[in-house]
C-alpha cells in the first residue's frame, strides 16, 4: 500500500466554541445544497446540450429536461445513447475529474470542501440515476422516466432488464465508498 501524506498535527489546540461549530456545520450544508443544484445543473445542461445540437426541441424544468418529440419514431440509437446515456456518464467522469483535481492541488479549505461536495454529487448523480432506471421503466413514472431508463426502454428493457442497472449502481457505489 502507498505511503499518503496526511497533513495534520495533533499538537494544535484550537479553541472551539459551540457558534464555531456551528458555523461549520452551516457552512458545509450550504456547500453541498450548492453542489448538488450545480451537479444537477450540469447533468441538465448536458442533456438539453446534447439534444439542441441534435436538433430536438427542449424544455428544461427542475425535474428534468424535456425533449420533444418523445415519440420513439424520431429517434435513433445514436440520438438517444447521446442525450439520455453520455451526459450522465460525462458527469461520472467529471466528478472523478474534480475528485483528481482535489487531491492533486493544495486548494483553500473551504473550496476544499465544495470541490469534495461537488464531485461526490457529480459521481452520485450518475449513480441515482442508475439505480432508479428501472422505477421509470417503459415510461411508468414520469419522475424517474429519465437518462438510463429512457436508454433501457428504448432498448427493449422492461423493468426486470433494467435491475442490471440497479446492480452496477450498487457495485460502484460500493468501490467508489471503498476508496
Amino acid at each position: 500500500m502507498d505511503n499518503v501524506d496526511i497533513r495534520y498535527d495533533l499538537n494544535i489546540k484550537i479553541a472551539d466554541n459551540i457558534y464555531g461549530q456551528l458555523k461549520r456545520i452551516s457552512i458545509s450544508t450550504f456547500q453541498l445544497i450548492t453542489a448538488f443544484i450545480l451537479s444537477n445543473i450540469i447533468l441538465r445542461g448536458l442533456t438539453g446540450l446534447a439534444a439542441k445540437l441534435l436538433g430536438y426541441s427542449i424544455n428544461i424544468t427542475y425535474n428534468g429536461v424535456i425533449v420533444s418529440p418523445g415519440d420513439y419514431h424520431y429517434w435513433n440509437f445514436g440520438s438517444i445513447l447521446a442525450v439520455h446515456f453520455i451526459p450522465p456518464v460525462l458527469c461520472l467522469l467529471l466528478g472523478i475529474l474534480v475528485l483528481g483535481v482535489l487531491t492533486a492541488f493544495d486548494t483553500a479549505k473551504r473550496i476544499h470542501i465544495f470541490l469534495f461536495w461537488l464531485a461526490t454529487c457529480l459521481v452520485n448523480i450518475c449513480l441515482a440515476q442508475l439505480l432508479f432506471a428501472p422505477l421509470g421503466a417503459g415510461g411508468e413514472s414520469s419522475e424517474f422516466f429519465q437518462t438510463f431508463s429512457i436508454f433501457g426502454s428504448y432498448l427493449g428493457m422492461g423493468a426486470a432488464g433494467m435491475i442490471v442497472f440497479t446492480l452496477v449502481s450498487v457495485i460502484a457505489s460500493l468501490l467508489w465508498g471503498s476508496k
